[in-house]
């Protein structure tokens, strides 16, 4: 699985405590059997498809949107097209980064979140 994935993302799993951390989540999700595979599907259900929610409605101000532009999990025009619906909303796209462009940015993420 991890040899699909984009260099970025092949890189940060190549750590093997992050890799452990991944497939503990997974086998947790598993071991809440129906409940926990249903949360797992709806979740990639939402990756693999363009949002078609109002995205209006959702207050001013509270969006952070990070991506990048290699990420093969989400879809990074979803990603602007967020930025764009959502009032306020701060988009950024981290160029040449895939999925776990947040783990990257770990000091700016808690930057951000401690700043409101």
């Amino acid at each position: 699985m991890i040899e699909s994935w984009p260099k970025a993302d092949a890189k940060f799993f190549a750590t093997p405590s992050w890799l452990k951390l991944m497939y503990q989540s997974m086998a947790e999700a598993f071991r809440q059997e129906k409940n926990g595979v249903e949360a797992v599907f709806q979740e990639h259900q939402l990756f693999i498809k363009p949002w078609d929610e109002p995205m209006s409605l959702i207050p001013s101000d509270k969006v952070h949107v990070w991506h990048g532009t290699e990420d093969t999990t989400c879809r990074v025009d979803n990603a602007y097209r967020i930025g764009e619906a959502v009032p306020n909303a701060r988009l950024e796209v981290f160029k040449d980064k895939g999925h776990c462009v947040m783990f990257d940015n770990l000091q700016k993420l808690c930057k951000n979140l401690s700043s409101k």
